[in-house]
Formats: C-alpha cells, sequence, structure tokens
C-alpha cells in the first residue's frame, strides 16, 4: 500500500474515533483541585469566613470558573494569578446564618471539571451571634444641689435595657448606703426615669447609682466617683461689698464682733456659702479696715472662662489688712483672687475642685505686696498659687498635691515678682510643682518637689534666685534652668530624677565655697579619696574627688557631696484614742507619738476619719505637735467628738524635706461610736437558714421599734465576707434595704428574702436602722453578728460527642464536642477548654445564662487512629 494511502486511511480511522495500534494521540488533563477548607473553622453568624481551594492545571489552562457550592447554592470564587501548573488560591468571603451548613468546591475549564470532596461535602457549623443584655443608667442628679435638714431631695437617674427588661433594683447609694428608687412601669427599652425622695443630714453627701436584672451585667452612674450635695442649716447670701461704708453695715445688721482695727479687726466668722451658678461667694473691694474671714465654707461650681477671675469664692481688690483662716473653699475656677492688694494672711484653709467641675487655681494674685499664705492645704486639679507682679511674699509650710497630675501647676510666680521666699512646701505628684519665670530676688529653701511629670524646679529668664536645702525626688527634671543668671544651687538633693538638672546659662552656680560644698546626686559615681578646696589632699572628707557635670552648657557641681544634706525619715507610733468606745455625747481624744532623728519639726500631723464605706466622717484633724525634743518623740493630740457608727482612722505626718509618715503604715484603726439619743431599737433579728448554696433562699428579717413612734429613715442588713475569694482590703459589705412588712407588739417587722449570688464562704450578718434624727441603731451588736456559709458550687457537666456513632467517623467527619458549665454566681470562665491528645482548645458559649448552665462546644475533624479527650476550665 502506498505512503499516501496509508496516511489517508490513518486519517480516516483518527476521524472515525478508531486509534489504529501503534498510532499516538495527545493527553488531555482535567484540572484538580486540593486544599479546600474555611477559615476560620468556627465562629458565629457575625465572623467572616474565607472559604479557600487550591486550583492546579498541569498544562496552565486557567478555569473557567471555580465554585464554592454552599448548602447546595454556588458561589464564584476569586483567585489573584496565573500560574496554575504549581497551583493558584482561589477564595470566596461571606457570613452565614446560625446552624450547620454544608460546602463543596468545583473547578471548570476548557478540558474538563473538577470536585472537592469528589462525592459528600464539608460541613461548617454557624454559632448564633448572642447580643447581651445591657443595662445603661444615665442623667443622674439630685434636686435640689443644695438645702438644709427639712429640704426634700429628690434623686433621680434614667434606667435603660437594650432587651426591655425590668430592674430587679435601681439603687441610690448615698454616704454608702443603697436606697431603693420607685420604678414606674413603662418601656424600658426608650428609658425610663427613676426617683427616691429623703431628707438629709448636714454635711457633704457622696451618691451614685446602681441597677441589676437577672443574669445582666449591673451597672453604676457615673461609672466611677461620686456625686456630690451639700447640706447646711447656715447657709447666707452672696457677700458683695464695695467699700468701708457698706462692710460696717454688713457686720453690724449681722452681728460680727469687732470694731476694723489692728488690735480688734472685724470677723466675719462660722457659715457656708454655696453658689451653684452666677458669681463667687465674697466679693469685697475698695476698705481699709482690718479683717478677719474665719472657718467659712465656700462653694462655687460655676465654671465661666468669660469672667474667669470675677467667679471666684473669694474676690478682694484694692484693700489692705485682710486675714483668711481656717476655711474650706470649693472652687470650680479661682479661690482667692487678690488684685492690687497689701498686707493679706492666708493660713490653714483647705482648697479644693468644686464639684462637679475640675480646673481650680487655690490662690491668684496680681499686683500685691506684704502676703503671706502658710500651712495651708492645696488640691487643686489646675494650679496652686500663681502670683504676677508680687512683693515682700512668703509662702511657707504648704502642701499641694494635685489630682490631676498631667495638667497641674504647683507654685508659679511670674513677671517681675520679687522678693520671695518659698519654703518648707510639700508639692507632691504635679505637673510643674514650682515655676519661676520673668522673676528676681527669691529664695527657694526646703522644699519637698516629688512625682513630677515635667520640671520639679523650672526657672526661665530671671535672676539672683538662691536654691538651697530642696529634696527633688523621682521627677523628670529635678532642677530646669534656661536664660537665667546669678543663681545659686547648693546643699540639695537631686533623687533619682530622669533629668538630675539641666541649665543652658553660664553665670550661675551649683556649689558653695569648700566645705559646705555642693548639692548630693544620686547617680553621682565619682571617688573620695582627697579633701581639701583643691581636692589634693590625701584624705577623704565626704566630698566627691571629681566634679558633677550640668547637662545643658558648660556648668559644674564642683562639690558634690556624698551623703544628703538632710535624713528624709521620721516615725508615727503608738497611736490610739481614748476612750476606746462611747457614745455621741463623748470627747474622744486621738494621740500618736511623733519622732525625728535629727529633730526636725513636721508641717502637720494629722488624724484621719472615714465611716465604714471610706467616706469622710469630718475633715482631717490637725494634731497639737508640742515643742519638745523631736528625736526622743513627742505625743500629738486632737479631741473631738464623733457621730454614731463604725469609724476608721489613721495617722498621718508630712515634713518639708522629702518625707510623709503613716501609722499604721496600711489600713486603719477603728472604734465603735453609739448613740446618745436614740428613741430607736432593732430586737430580734434573726437570718434563716444558715448554710446553703446561691440559690438558696435566704430571708433577713428585723424589728423596729421607736419611742415616739416614727417610721425609720431606712432598715438595711449587712453582708460581710469573713473569708471571700478575691476580696481586697477595703472591702465594702454589700447593703440591701429591708421592706416593712408588718406591725406586731414587738415592734414593726422588716424583711427581705433573696438568693446570694455575690459572694461565697463565711458571712457575717448585721442589721441597722437609721431613725428620723440621723442616729444608727444597730442589732446584733458589733462581735455578735450572724454567721452564713453560702457554697460554691462551680460545675462542668453533661460532655457530649457528636456524631455519637463511631462507626461513621473518619478524617472528613467534624466532631463536635459540647458541655455546660454552671456558676451559681453568674460569674464568666476566663476559658473553657477541651485537651484533645495533650494540646488545649478553647471552646465557644451558645449563651451567657451561667446561672443556669451555657453550652460550650469546639468543632474540629481529626486523624485516624485512637485519641484522648479532657474537659479543663478555669475561672481565673
Amino acid at each position: 500500500m502506498s505512503r499516501v494511502i496509508r496516511c489517508m486511511l490513518i486519517g480516516i480511522l483518527v476521524l472515525s474515533g478508531f486509534i489504529p495500534f501503534g498510532a499516538s494521540y495527545p493527553t488531555v488533563r482535567t484540572p484538580t483541585l486540593s486544599e479546600g477548607g474555611v477559615n476560620p473553622s468556627t465562629g458565629n453568624t457575625t465572623t467572616l469566613f474565607t472559604f479557600q481551594v487550591k486550583y492546579i492545571d498541569s498544562n496552565n489552562t486557567p478555569p473557567t470558573a471555580v465554585y464554592v457550592y454552599i448548602d447546595g447554592q454556588p458561589h464564584s470564587m476569586w483567585w489573584p494569578g496565573y500560574n496554575y501548573t504549581t497551583g493558584e488560591w482561589c477564595y470566596y468571603w461571606t457570613r452565614l446564618s446560625a446552624g450547620n451548613h454544608s460546602y463543596y468546591f468545583t473547578a471548570i475549564n476548557s478540558n474538563g471539571s473538577y470536585r472537592l470532596p469528589s462525592s459528600g461535602s464539608y460541613s461548617l457549623y454557624v454559632a448564633p451571634y448572642y447580643v447581651p443584655p445591657r443595662i445603661t443608667l444615665t442623667s443622674g442628679s439630685v434636686t435640689p444641689r443644695q438645702g438644709n435638714t427639712s429640704t426634700n431631695f429628690t434623686f433621680s437617674v434614667r434606667y435603660v435595657h437594650n432587651k426591655g427588661w425590668s430592674p430587679t433594683f435601681v439603687n441610690v447609694v448615698i454616704d454608702g448606703v443603697a436606697r431603693n428608687m420607685s420604678v414606674p412601669q413603662g418601656n424600658f427599652s426608650s428609658g425610663i426615669s427613676c426617683t427616691y425622695t429623703t431628707n438629709l443630714s448636714l454635711g457633704d453627701h457622696s451618691y451614685y447609682f446602681l441597677a441589676s436584672t437577672p443574669n445582666t451585667t449591673g451597672a453604676r452612674y457615673p461609672s466611677s466617683g461620686f456625686l456630690h450635695v451639700y447640706v447646711s442649716n447656715h447657709l447666707r447670701r452672696r457677700i458683695w461689698i464695695c467699700n468701708n461704708n457698706e462692710l460696717l453695715w454688713y457686720v453690724r445688721t449681722n452681728g460680727f464682733r469687732g470694731n476694723g482695727t489692728q488690735d480688734d479687726p472685724f470677723i466675719i466668722e462660722n457659715f457656708e456659702i454655696n453658689m451653684s451658678s452666677g458669681g463667687g461667694c465674697i466679693y469685697i473691694s475698695n476698705t481699709t479696715y482690718y479683717v478677719v474671714l474665719r472657718n467659712l465654707t465656700l462653694h462655687h461650681t460655676e465654671l465661666s472662662y468669660s469672667s474667669f477671675t470675677r467667679n471666684t469664692t473669694i474676690y478682694l481688690e484694692n484693700l489692705r489688712y485682710f486675714r483668711i483662716e481656717q476655711c474650706k473653699l470649693y472652687a470650680a475656677n479661682v479661690g482667692i483672687y487678690l488684685k492690687d492688694c497689701g498686707d493679706v494672711y492666708v493660713k490653714e484653709n483647705d482648697f479644693a475642685d468644686g464639684y462637679p467641675h475640675r480646673g481650680m487655681i487655690g490662690i491668684y494674685a496680681d499686683n500685691v505686696d506684704s502676703l503671706v499664705v502658710e500651712d495651708n492645704t492645696f488640691r487643686c486639679s489646675f494650679e496652686g498659687i500663681r502670683i504676677y507682679r508680687g512683693r515682700y511674699i512668703s509662702i511657707n509650710s504648704n502642701y499641694f498635691s494635685n489630682p490631676e497630675r498631667d495638667a497641674s501647676l504647683g507654685i508659679s510666680l511670674y513677671n517681675g515678682t520679687n522678693n520671695v521666699s518659698v519654703g518648707m512646701n510639700l508639692l507632691k505628684s504635679i505637673f510643674y510643682p514650682l515655676r519661676v519665670v520673668n522673676s528676681h530676688g527669691i529664695t527657694i529653701f526646703a522644699n519637698n518637689l516629688s512625682l513630677s511629670t515635667y520640671g520639679g524646679l523650672y526657672i526661665r529668664n530671671s535672676y539672683n534666685l538662691t536654691v538651697t536645702n530642696n529634696t527633688l525626688y523621682n521627677n523628670a527634671y529635678g532642677v530646669y534652668l534656661t536664660n537665667s543668671s546669678g543663681i545659686h544651687v547648693y546643699s540639695n538633693s537631686f533623687l533619682n530624677n530622669s533629668v538630675q538638672a539641666w541649665d543652658d546659662g553660664s553665670a550661675n552656680s551649683w556649689n558653695t565655697y569648700y566645705p559646705i560644698g555642693g548639692n548630693y546626686w544620686s547617680d553621682y559615681s565619682g571617688r573620695d579619696n582627697f579633701s581639701g578646696p583643691g581636692q589634693n589632699i590625701s584624705g577623704s572628707d565626704g566630698i566627691g574627688d571629681t566634679p558633677y557635670r550640668i547637662p545643658g552648657g558648660n556648668n559644674y557641681d564642683h562639690y558634690p557631696i556624698l551623703t544628703p544634706p538632710t535624713t528624709p525619715t521620721a516615725f508615727l507610733y503608738n497611736g490610739g484614742v481614748f476612750p476606746s468606745s462611747g457614745d455621741t455625747s463623748t470627747l474622744f481624744t486621738f494621740f500618736v507619738t511623733y519622732r525625728h532623728p535629727e529633730g526636725v519639726r513636721p508641717l502637720w500631723v494629722k488624724v484621719h476619719l472615714t465611716d465604714a464605706y471610706g467616706s469622710p466622717l469630718l475633715d482631717s484633724l490637725i494634731m497639737t505637735v508640742p515643742e519638745g525634743d523631736y528625736r526622743e518623740g513627742v505625743n500629738c493630740t486632737a479631741t473631738t467628738g464623733l457621730p454614731s457608727g463604725v469609724v476608721f482612722y489613721y495617722f498621718e505626718a508630712v515634713g518639708s524635706i522629702g518625707w510623709q509618715v503613716r501609722y499604721p503604715e496600711e489600713g486603719a484603726l477603728h472604734l465603735t461610736v453609739h448613740s446618745s439619743n436614740a428613741s430607736a431599737v432593732l430586737t430580734n433579728s434573726s437570718v434563716t437558714p444558715q448554710r446553703g448554696t446561691p440559690s438558696t433562699l435566704f430571708t433577713f428579717q428585723t424589728y423596729f421599734r421607736d419611742t415616739e413612734g416614727r417610721d425609720p429613715k431606712g432598715v438595711f442588713v449587712f453582708l460581710d465576707p469573713i473569708e471571700a475569694e478575691g476580696r481586697e482590703e477595703g472591702y465594702i459589705p454589700v447593703v440591701y434595704e429591708l421592706k416593712k412588712l408588718y406591725e406586731t407588739s414587738q415592734g414593726v417587722c422588716y424583711g427581705l428574702s433573696r438568693e446570694i449570688t455575690l459572694q461565697s464562704g463565711y458571712i457575717r450578718v448585721w442589721f441597722e436602722a437609721e431613725d428620723r434624727d440621723h442616729n444608727r441603731v444597730r442589732d446584733p451588736a458589733e462581735g455578735d453578728e450572724f454567721i452564713i456559709y453560702v457554697e460554691r458550687t462551680e460545675v462542668l457537666k453533661d460532655p457530649e460527642i457528636s456524631p455519637g456513632d463511631w462507626e461513621e467517623l473518619n478524617s472528613s467527619t467534624a466532631v463536635n464536642i459540647s458541655i455546660v458549665y454552671i456558676d451559681p454566681f453568674g460569674r464568666v470562665p476566663d476559658y473553657v477548654g477541651v485537651d484533645v491528645d495533650g494540646v488545649t482548645y478553647t471552646m465557644l458559649p451558645t449563651g451567657r445564662n451561667y446561672t443556669r448552665g451555657v453550652s460550650y462546644f469546639y468543632i474540629s475533624r481529626f486523624t485516624p487512629g485512637n485519641h484522648i479527650i479532657l474537659r479543663s476550665k478555669d475561672r481565673g
């Protein structure tokens, strides 16, 4: 057969579909898919799932399409590249509804199609997204914001629940005691207003709001801190005096004593002014009489930057011969403003921010002379003392501790201020403790400047200053000098400042003559082998042999001393009170021993008094510190009456040169004060049962009887864990207000039945009531409280693995491992996990009701073989 005929025949056979023996035909390969899956492998309805699979074609043929079929519906996948021979990943992103889902992948190109898996499907479980119930409290306030003991104060707060649930309770907690608020019916999703109305005793009262519902995290307003309301029976209106005649008329018509002379000044004393809006409390100008303002409590809470200086607590202008002492000034703007004044003495006052604003300047003085500021306490978030153009000024023995450390100033001297002494002040935790700008002729001695976020002492554009015997501790800068001259710095202690000192000038000195020397530097590393003015004579002298370099220029401390010039140590011990108990008619004498190894007298010694909730009962008492040998120790005392209840106290001493000590070092001492005129009693109190679990219904019951037949202001039960897990120092007992049940011959029965889900272990229980005269009575007596026990029963139960038929399991099966976690206190565990072959995997929850039980699950595939599975939990 000819070659042509043979070729024609083969061509016909090929076209007919018949391949003759020995003939070749090109191989056609279909695409393949591998490593298909989804990431993450579990999630909920908010999870964005990524389905991915690798497409491979040995001929580098691109796909016509790649699909992921989810629950039978195709979804086109995206791929980024063109190298199909080694494989390209294809992706599809989506969120899914809750429940079980099946999926598989397909790929199609011109040569055919491929499916992964070849049969059946992969599975994916999507948990429902759980929106936890949430309470929101807003607009908490009291109306009116001030009043007297007969004023009806109405506390109000707005309660909102995102699921529309009604509250178990809404409380206003006044001075640490929870009071049940009236909760009207309404739309809890949009919010309802809850109220509580009561009278209040004299003084400043703190309050906040609490709310709770079952299976919901409780809410607090404000989230931290307290709101305040002030009550006084001695409120006066604003004082506005513009000349001598008006001052004389005011003194005479209000019965104040004195004749306005140096030996017999006018004394304006013992009252309160509370201005929540519209100007300050006291304005006096253009007078020449001698005047004393004493023991005044002044509140000014309007924050006004448009009239910053006139919106002050005390405004004095163009006058002389004023003394301000033992006053309490709470201001939003300025505590005392002095304009064109002279011969002013400010002593033993307390300056603090006015609620609810924080931005106070304690003393603002402009063009003043002969000003003395001594023994005051400044707790001002903006600035303690600011002086412009001042002359002949003494600022001594004051205490500064600002609550807003990163935005606060201590003492600031500006614009030509001269002839000033600043000594023995304690300035702690302040942004700029002491600033001197454009001033001269100033002596800064024996101050403690510590814990500043910037410079301890900042001096700019100033000259002729002496800085000596100060302690500068743990500041960003110890002393910072810029563009200044004639600054003499010696006998100071520089302790652990980030930058001990900085000086960019050339006419300042950092030491005095030998052998007094220079300053103590905690980072000085030189030796002391020599002595003498040139440090070239053998033998040590307590002065470093090599100078200490001051950064910023070419300045040195030529005689760095090797020990601090002062010893910043003092001791308080043997503190207590006599008598150790009494009633509200008793005068209690607090005593403590003060000792300093170098005989240094303290700036002051105080006793701090609080109730069981940490709220101040009285202002801190300054104790009498007698003259004597402080190296041996002196007994300091203070005497006062106290309100009824448990009183906690501790002692504190503050000095000018680097120390502040406390007795006891931690915690507090306490005493019990009984009411001397209480007309009420609590009797026949009971708690049943005395042992149970968090699901047990405990019943608290007591009987209140008042000899005058009056209802109490409130009856409460206190629960104080004796050995509660995680209990911290300063823990406050949980307090519940009891409800009036019925009247009997024993008195009026008050009671409450509830589960105890906040505490476990042994719990001390007692009852207290407050009568209409604000006296507190208690049953049983302190030391005889009821003791109940609440068991903790946190458990894991009902483990399950599905599918349960082990015959059906293979490496492609999604195995769901689940277990139920229960905590009767409703606490959320840090994690619930499953241990598979020694590796722990975190399980996911399907609910939030931990008191009834929450199911946790973990889904995975397993390799062939035997596996060991353990469950674990950790509640932290």
